[in-house]
C-alpha cells in the first residue's frame, strides 16, 4: 500500500497514475467551495480545478479565498490544462491568475460551469464538511485535506478506469 504524501502545501499532490491526458477541444472549469475547519469562525475555502471532457479533478488547494491559495490551485493544473479555454464563475481573482485572452466567465444559469457544479456536488455528498448548512466541521486542516485528496483521487481513479474500457 502507498504511504499518503505529505502537505507541505495546500495543493494535491501530483497523481500522474490517475491523470488523463489532455485532449483536443477539451477546456477546464474552476470553481470554489467553502467549509469550516476547527470551528465555525474559521472557514476554508477549497479551490478547484476540473478538465470538462473527463470531468476529472486537475487540483486543488485549500486555503482563504484570496490569490495565494488561487495560485497554489492554478500552478497545480497540469502545464498541457493551464494552455487550455478556462470558464470561471468571474471571481475577480481569476482575472489575476488567468491570461485574459484564455478566461472565460460564465454568466450563473449559462451552463459553463455545469462540470464545476455537479463535481461540487459530489464533493458535498462524500465531505459531510463540505454539506451547506451543515453543524459539521473538520477539526484538523491536515485531515480535511487528506480526506478532500483520497475523494478526488479515488474519483479520478474511477474516471479512468472508465476511459480506458470506452
Amino acid at each position: 500500500m502507498e504511504a499518503l504524501p505529505a502537505f507541505e502545501t495546500s495543493v494535491l499532490p501530483a497523481y500522474k497514475r490517475g491523470e488523463q491526458p489532455k485532449r483536443w477541444g477539451d477546456s477546464v472549469e474552476c470553481d470554489e467551495i467553502w467549509a469550516f475547519v476547527g470551528n465555525k469562525k474559521n472557514p476554508q475555502w477549497v479551490w478547484l480545478s476540473w478538465s470538462y471532457q473527463t470531468t476529472q479533478t486537475l487540483s486543488f488547494a485549500v486555503g482563504p479565498r484570496d490569490a495565494v491559495t488561487g495560485r497554489l490551485m492554478w500552478e497545480g493544473i497540469p502545464e498541457g490544462y493551464r494552455k487550455k479555454q478556462v470558464y470561471t464563475d468571474g471571481l475577480k481573482i481569476y482575472d489575476s491568475l488567468i491570461a485574459y485572452s484564455q478566461h472565460w466567465v460564465a454568466e450563473k444559469g449559462s451552463g459553463g460551469t455545469n462540470i464545476a457544479e455537479g463535481c461540487n456536488n459530489y464533493l458535498r455528498h462524500r465531505v459531510s464538511y463540505l454539506v451547506r448548512e451543515s453543524m459539521s466541521f473538520a477539526r484538523n486542516i491536515e485531515w480535511f485535506k487528506r480526506r478532500l485528496y483520497f475523494v478526488l483521487f479515488s474519483r479520478n481513479e474511477r474516471i479512468k478506469k472508465c476511459h480506458q474500457h470506452a
